[in-house]
Order: structure tokens, then C-alpha cells, then sequence
């Protein structure tokens, strides 16, 4: 055999595995601040996303459960380790619904580590995610005066709140929720941001002179495009904590930076520091959401419609949810979209009870699940249990003003607990019809 014809599945499979892995790249960040408490170094913060549809989760004492590895190696310039840690992290949720995500997984790894330029390798690893992934970089960890006012790195945000209620977040009594990605929705630029304010002059018991802050925005030419009013603040210490926000609406997509200046008004000194972030337009959904959404819809609309949304990217999908729950909604002027509630009620519904009919099917791929999602809570259920000569089967009967009567039969014809449709009364007739369906019961048959 010709070694080239060999060689280009092996060459296939290494491309099909570079793409996958660009798909889930790993979101990393960084932030050093001064170490107030002892000489181990500066305290560092690293932060990294997983991506909602890397998470595996398993059954396990009535809930359920992610694990993964996680790894990070520090080097020095000649490559020497000078930190790392192994440690395992765990994701845990109560019901299977809540095992899909709609959100990416934020988390944060601390270390001290002294002043210098560093390499870093980071990887996940493990079960509870699909594909092991790893971030290599460079970091810069700044050494702080003891007397000259500064400031600390700038840490992007998805928040900040009172709410102390997640400790690993929480620095300085805020509740800090990274963004390691740095990236922020056209569609809601909030860009939320925590540093740190060292050596302001402050001398216990006396009301000393407030410190202010100023920020304005620079574009990738180094432009400033947007400046802000400019911020006092009364001094507690001689360490300010900075949590604060900005509305970026009205910029383009692109790359940012964000300058922050703090002024000691007591002794007129100036810092200032600078950091990069992107506005962009980002969906709100995943791969895994958009999925969800396509197996919701497949009752309810035709086989075009579905073959337009397959032909949509990530965004366009997320705008045809939006309209397709808003056309629907029969109240627009309130907050609650009825349809939308009831639909993903019958939806929950359908998967928590009938999952288990057959093992190659989910709850809304059933018979008695696509007639529930599709028609509602029947009005009345007749349930027949098997007996000597008749079959397992069901008859759901619905009476409205509006359809009038309907009638759908359900039995366990193979008598392996899984009930098909057997026969049904309904307008604009779809589904089965027999007449003589009683003769389906028969458990000779």
C-alpha cells in the first residue's frame, strides 16, 4: 500500500483535532496586587472560562456531578519551575435539567509568586469535561513601591455586588465575578472592573483628603474616544479598592483600553494604569443551547423552517429564538411571554417523565411526549394496566372551546414499558388514525 495513503487519515485526524481544540480555546487572564500581609510575593489571581459545552456530568447520590484537573506550571526567563499546583474542581447540580448549562463555568486559581516576567502552562483536564485543554503564556508580575502611590493590574468583571456569597470571588468585602476573556456584548457594554490603590496618604483618626478617579477609553490607534466624569472617593486606609463600571454604548466592535488614573489630593501624586479589553457582538447562547432550542421547535413548526435555522450561525440562531418566542407571546406589552413558559414547562415535564420508555430516546421524542408538547395537560387520563389478556395502554382525552374533543391512545404494543401511538381524534388530523385499535390490546397479538 502506497505509505501517502496512510499518512492522510493520520493527517485528516490531526486537522479534525486542531479544530476542535480551536473551537474550545481556554480563556486565561491575570491580576497581581500588592501582598499586604507577608514577603511570599505578590498575590496573583489567574482566571480562566470553560465553555458550557465542554461539561460532562454523572449521577452520583442523587445529584449530579463534573470533576475535572486542574494543572498550572510557572516558569522563570531560563525555564525554571518556580510554581505549581495540581488541584481538583468540581461542579455540582441537583437535577438533570440543570446539567445543561446555560452558562459558561468562570473560575480562579491564586498564587503568590515575587516580581518578574514568567512563562505559564495551564491545563484542565479529566471526566467532567469532553476534551482535555490547555492556555500557554507569558505573564508580567509588576513590583510595587512602598512609598510611591500606585496602582495594581486592572481586572475585567462580568459583575461586582455587596453580595458576598461566593468566597473564592470575594476581595475587600466585593464580590469580584471575572471575565477572563476580557470581551463585552455590543448589545450590553457594562464593563465592570476592580483594581487596587497603594500608599495613599492617611493618617488614623485624622480626616484625611479624599483620592479621585478618572478613566477615558482609547481605541486601537490610541484615540481617546470616550472620556467619564471624573470620581472622589473618601480614603479608608492607604489602600483603596477601586469597583467600578463603565457604559461603552455607542462604540463599534473592536479592541479597547481602558486608562485608569488615580490623584492622592493630599500630595497631588499621580498613577495610572492601562488594560486592554474588546467589545464585540457575542452570542448570548451556545452550540449546546441552539440544539436544545431546534429539538423544542420541531412540533411546532415545519421541516423549512428547521432547515433555515440549520443553516444559521451561533448569532443568527440566537436572533431566530428571540423572534420565535416573541411572535408567539400572546400578552407583549408584560414582562412574562405566556407561551414561552408554558411550552418550557411542558417541555421540563415531558423529559423527567417519559425519559425512561426507551433507552435510545429522550422524553420529548416519545409518542406521549410529542402529543404533550404539542396539545398540553390532558383534560382527563384513563390508565389500563396489562392483565391476562390485554396490553399496558393509556387514553388521553382533551375537551376545549375552542377544538373541541380529542382522543389519543397510547399502548405498550412490544409490552416492554415503552407506549406508542396507536390511534388518535383530533382536527386537522396528523397523527395515527385506526378505528379498530382495540383489537391492539389483545395480548396474543
Amino acid at each position: 500500500m502506497n505509505k501517502s495513503l496512510i499518512l492522510i487519515p493520520i493527517f485528516l485526524f490531526i486537522c479534525l483535532l486542531s479544530f476542535v481544540r480551536a473551537q474550545y480555546d481556554l480563556p486565561v487572564s491575570f491580576a497581581s496586587f500588592k501582598n499586604l500581609v507577608n514577603d511570599k510575593g505578590n498575590f496573583n489571581e489567574l482566571y480562566y472560562t470553560i465553555h458550557r459545552d465542554l461539561i460532562k456530568f454523572v449521577e452520583q447520590d442523587d445529584q449530579y456531578m463534573s470533576y475535572y484537573c486542574l494543572n498550572l506550571k510557572v516558569y522563570d526567563k531560563g525555564d525554571r519551575e518556580v510554581f505549581s499546583t495540581e488541584e481538583k474542581r468540581g461542579l455540582q447540580v441537583r437535577t438533570q435539567e440543570e446539567t445543561h448549562l446555560n452558562q459558561d463555568i468562570h473560575d480562579i486559581l491564586t498564587f503568590y509568586i515575587h516580581p518578574g516576567k514568567y512563562s505559564y502552562e495551564l491545563k484542565l483536564s479529566g471526566d467532567g469535561i469532553e476534551l482535555d485543554i490547555s492556555k500557554t503564556g507569558e505573564i508580567i508580575i509588576p513590583e510595587y513601591s512602598d512609598s510611591q502611590l500606585e496602582l495594581s493590574t486592572i481586572e475585567f468583571c462580568s459583575n461586582i455586588s455587596t453580595e458576598a456569597d461566593v468566597p473564592k470571588f470575594v476581595k475587600n468585602n466585593l464580590l469580584v465575578y471575572p471575565n477572563p476573556s476580557k470581551k463585552f456584548a455590543l448589545s450590553n457594554p457594562v464593563i465592570f472592573f476592580y483594581a487596587e490603590a497603594y500608599n495613599l496618604e492617611y493618617i488614623e483618626g485624622n480626616p484625611a483628603t479624599d483620592y479621585e478617579l478618572s478613566y477615558y477609553l482609547l481605541d486601537s490607534n490610541n484615540d481617546t474616544v470616550k472620556t467619564y466624569a471624573h470620581n472622589r472617593k473618601a480614603k479608608a486606609g492607604n489602600t483603596g479598592v477601586i469597583g467600578n463600571f463603565i457604559n461603552a454604548r455607542g462604540l463599534p466592535e473592536g479592541s479597547y483600553r481602558l486608562v485608569l488614573q488615580v490623584t492622592d489630593l493630599a500630595t497631588q501624586q499621580t498613577a495610572q494604569q492601562r488594560e486592554i479589553f474588546y467589545l464585540e457582538q457575542l452570542p448570548l447562547i451556545s452550540e449546546k443551547d441552539a440544539d436544545v432550542f431546534r429539538d423544542q421547535m420541531t412540533y411546532i413548526v415545519d421541516k423549512r423552517t428547521l432547515e433555515i435555522y440549520d443553516q444559521l450561525n451561533l448569532m443568527g440562531k440566537q436572533t431566530f429564538m428571540e423572534n420565535f418566542w416573541k411572535e408567539r407571546d400572546p400578552s407583549p406589552s408584560t414582562a412574562i411571554n405566556e407561551f414561552k413558559q408554558e411550552y418550557i414547562r411542558r417541555w421540563q415535564y415531558v423529559n423527567e417523565h417519559y425519559v425512561n420508555e426507551s433507552p435510545n430516546l429522550k422524553g420529548w421524542q416519545t409518542d406521549r411526549g410529542r402529543i404533550y408538547l404539542i396539545h398540553g395537560t390532558p383534560t382527563d387520563i384513563e390508565r389500563h394496566y396489562a392483565e391476562e389478556l390485554s396490553k399496558d395502554h393509556e387514553i388521553w382525552y382533551y375537551d376545549s372551546e375552542k377544538y373541541g374533543s380529542k382522543q389519543f391512545v397510547f399502548c405498550d404494543l412490544t409490552m416492554r414499558g415503552r407506549l406508542v401511538l396507536i390511534h388518535s381524534q383530533a382536527p386537522n388530523q396528523q397523527e395515527v388514525y385506526d378505528p379498530n385499535w382495540r383489537n391492539l390490546l389483545d395480548i396474543r397479538r
